[in-house]
């Protein structure tokens, strides 16, 4: 059973991949992402991180900024090939609700 939290998650993350969609190829700030998704009304409250790193670590968004651990406002993401695909339907992720 899917708990409420791992669909908003996965509905989190699809909108992440969404904005970044609408600058691509232009790296955008995480602040851009941020208040792009507040600006649609969507937040979950939680911190934006974590699913960037899992976003990150699929490949599917590359940071343009060398970073540690952590992102900052400031950090430069931008969605990379594999993201694209995503996107476009290429590929799936059942992780992630577009």
């Amino acid at each position: 059973m899917i708990t409420k939290e791992t669909m908003m998650n996965k509905k989190y993350r699809g909108e992440v991949m969404r904005v970044l969609a609408l600058f691509y190829p232009t790296p955008i700030t995480v602040k851009q992402i941020k208040l792009s998704l507040l600006e649609y009304g969507i937040t979950n409250g939680a911190d934006v991180s974590k699913h960037l790193q899992y976003l990150l670590d699929k490949s599917y968004i590359m940071v343009d900024k060398e970073f540690s651990e952590d992102f900052k406002e400031e950090h430069l993401l931008r969605m990379s090939p594999a993201g694209v695909d995503l996107i476009e339907g290429s590929i799936d992720d059942d992780a992630i609700y577009l």
